[in-house]
């Protein structure tokens, strides 16, 4: 979409340097987007910090130009959206072509295409919502509206150079002004993610999928949405594709890595793997890494769709639709990506649901989706900063994850994301972050955000679980990257401490020692915007709120303008029933239902036994102990 220099509505001035560390972003889906947007909402709070704060702060380790490129005065993501038209339908195109509200309209969203154009109308036009429109008409936020961040909000450096910050500044920080709960009617009015979208789009940056239902039909394969004869996506189409990926990457100085938010389900996991394949031959010395999500919608059974309740053959038609799709994901994204972190909107709203500090409805994408986008701000942090002393690029975070790939000469690919959100203790001392961490099970506040395993009746022989409880049998951990986001952590943890905190407790919920322990810290909090589904955990001193004190009043409760958060990406035992279960379920020839599932996309046996055994040999891997 197009954004003419002279009408880009809050264009941020540019201050990105030439560290020559960018990153490209790819997002991939219906689900996914609306991570992806929250995502992209945090990017645009940091960046209008890093414009609002002198030199010698804690945003001095931000670099913009990271995520970012610059042309004049307007800022654009080094990003790519994919989706369909019905997407779009909220997004308002003013006069003159530019985009209101973060997005464009037919016009505008065809030139996503790069070549020719044919222009559609739909019926109705949705007008534009409150929050679009405040945006169109304002470069800064509505006093007491959830897009307040004050100046003062990050505090600058003590005298001392030491890295403390001023108890005054803290406090601050921690605590915002009350505010009404729904300012914008978000949660009303939110249809997709372009309703909530912050951030400019440039021309290019919309790529749209030829038709309009992805769910169903032409583009519910796995292989619909990559190539091959039968795919729903023509060769043309991904010429065009290729292109804009092409384009964007040919902008940046020196690529440090590709990283993709992607639905799970069918063509989209499809075209994401055949992207991400385009991105690895592009740029073979880099990273390419793929958050594939599994949204509440997908009817695969371990999604919590409505798979579960139909009857008789359509009930096993639709299972084994579902377990093909997520194995064949599972599998591609494996042989293309250098490190693979599956996600769940189930396990996202499961962890909502134990944590006394966060209220969302679990029935809205738009909430749900909050809690994991905050979770990918945080983990992705550090190789979006840069430090003289320990700067880290993606391909050091991949390999901390990993444990530089391997583990008994396997090549591990898969990792799972965790997260304890808000993370505010302020005491520096093991017994103090024992605590906080429960130490007698540590999923209590560092939640498994990884997509659930198979319902157990498609287990293997020998593996158990649940869909909202993939850690319940002790498991080992491999290898760990944490991530101290926030400025309370950032300034009195250290990493060892961190690492022994985290081993006690571990050890006390079922896990082993990890081999290997990489402990980041990057000093800034994660910006809350909205939803405001996030509850407060400091009280005006500073002090936690237990969670039987907190504010139960809707209109009561207190914005946090930042929070501090506590993410891992995790190489664990925990990933062994989620590949296991996908290879059996998904990819048995001895089953009709599934025989009949992979000569849709175009698979023989052959094939299917070969995706089969690398899946399983990626569950041995993560078995061993």
């Amino acid at each position: 979409m197009d954004h003419d220099d002279d009408q880009e509505q809050h264009a941020h001035r540019t201050g990105t340097t030439s560290g020559s560390r960018e990153v490209i972003t790819l997002q991939i889906g219906r689900y996914a987007n609306f991570v992806g947007t929250h995502y992209w909402n945090f990017q645009d709070e940091l960046w209008g910090w890093a414009q609002d704060q002198p030199g010698g702060t804690l945003l001095d380790p931000y670099d913009p130009a990271v995520m970012f490129s610059s042309a004049g005065r307007v800022v654009t993501p080094r990003l790519l959206i994919f989706d369909t038209r019905d997407a779009f339908s909220s997004l308002h195109v003013e006069a003159g072509g530019s985009a209101s509200g973060g997005g464009g309209g037919a016009a505008d969203h065809a030139a996503g295409w790069g070549g020719a154009v044919q222009s559609y109308h739909q019926g109705v036009p949705r007008q534009p919502n409150a929050f679009q429109s405040y945006l169109a008409a304002s470069t800064e936020p509505a006093p007491n509206s959830p897009l307040e961040f004050h100046g003062a909000a990050v505090g600058a450096l003590d005298a001392s150079g030491g890295g403390e910050l001023i108890a005054a500044q803290q406090q601050e920080i921690v605590v915002g002004a009350k505010v009404r709960r729904h300012p914008f009617g978000l949660d009303d009015d939110v249809a997709c993610w372009g309703d909530y979208l912050k951030s400019n789009l440039r021309r290019g940056t919309l790529q749209e999928l030829p038709f309009r239902d992805a769910g169903a039909g032409a583009f519910e394969t796995f292989a619909s949405g990559g190539s091959g004869g039968d795919s729903a996506v023509d060769a043309a189409a991904r010429e065009l594709y290729a292109d804009a990926l092409r384009r964007r990457l040919e902008e940046c100085d020196a690529v440090q890595g590709v990283q993709c938010v992607a639905d799970a389900r069918g063509g989209w996991a499809g075209l994401a793997a055949s992207m991400l394949a385009d991105a690895r031959d592009e740029c073979r010395s880099a990273p390419v890494v793929c958050y594939p999500v599994a949204s509440a919608d997908d009817t695969d059974g371990g999604g919590g769709g409505s798979g579960g309740t139909r009857g008789g053959g359509a009930a096993a038609a639709a299972a084994a639709h579902g377990a093909v799709n997520r194995a064949l994901a599972l599998h591609a994204l494996s042989e293309v990506c250098t490190l693979v972190a599956p996600l769940s909107e189930a396990a996202a709203a499961a962890a909502a649901a134990r944590s006394p500090h966060v209220a969302l409805d679990a029935r809205r994408p738009y909430h749900t989706s909050a809690v994991l986008g905050a979770a990918l701000e945080a983990a992705t942090s550090p190789f979006r900063f840069s430090s003289p002393a320990a700067p880290c690029r993606m391909d050091a975070w991949v390999n901390a994850a990993l444990a530089h790939g391997g583990h008994g000469g396997a090549n591990m690919k898969f990792a799972g994301l965790t997260l304890a959100f808000p993370f505010a203790e302020r005491d520096g001392n093991e017994d103090a972050l024992g605590a906080l961490l429960d130490a007698g099970d540590l999923r209590d506040r560092l939640c498994w955000l990884g997509m659930p395993p198979p319902p157990p009746h498609v287990h293997a022989a020998g593996s158990s679980g649940s869909a909202h409880a993939p850690a319940a049998l002790p498991f080992t951990v491999f290898s760990e990257l944490l991530v101290a986001r926030g400025l309370a952590p950032a300034a009195h943890l250290q990493s060892p401490l961190l690492s022994s905190a985290l081993d006690k407790a571990r050890q006390g919920g079922g896990g082993g020692r990890a081999a290997a322990v990489a402990a980041f810290r990057t000093p800034l909090p994660i910006p809350l915007s909205f939803p405001l589904v996030f509850r407060p955990s400091l009280d005006e001193r500073g002090a936690r709120v237990p969670p039987n004190h907190s504010s139960s009043g809707e209109d009561d409760r207190v914005l946090l303008g930042e929070a501090a958060a506590l993410a891992g990406v995790e190489c664990s035992g925990r990933l062994a029933p989620l590949l296991r279960g996908a290879a059996e379920a998904g990819l048995d020839v001895r089953s009709a239902a599934v025989l009949r599932e992979l000569e849709r996309n175009g698979l023989q046996r052959d094939d299917a036994a070969e995706a089969r055994e690398a899946l399983r040999a990626q569950a041995g891997a993560y078995e061993r102990r």
